[in-house]
């Protein structure tokens, strides 16, 4: 738990400096901090990589996120990527539980 609430802490302490700061930084792009929300998820992500069933599942998201970022507007292939993801991932779970 005090793990926990230190992460909890500096995220919120990093989340109000962001805030306070955003105004001073013109463009974002020049810093290359648009890359920056990806690059924190897929730190996340891969370490949870451990298992077949779940690079299926990551490459199925990350396919259909590709082929809708190209053919849906906005940011639907967002929801239909992890629509997608949930569908394969719960069937997949079905499966197993029915062949054991």
């Amino acid at each position: 738990m005090g793990a926990n609430m230190m992460f909890y802490s500096a995220w919120i302490l990093s989340t109000a400096v962001g805030v306070l700061l955003s105004g001073y930084i013109t463009d974002p792009l020049a810093w290359g901090l648009d890359f920056a929300m990806p690059a924190i998820f897929l730190a996340m992500l891969i370490p949870r990589l451990v298992s077949p069933a779940a690079v299926l599942v990551c490459g199925v998201a990350a396919a259909v996120a590709i082929i809708g970022m190209l053919y849906l507007p906005g940011k639907w292939y967002i929801i239909v990527a992890c629509v997608a993801a949930t569908v394969v991932g719960g069937l997949m779970e079905e499966g197993a539980k029915h062949a054991s």
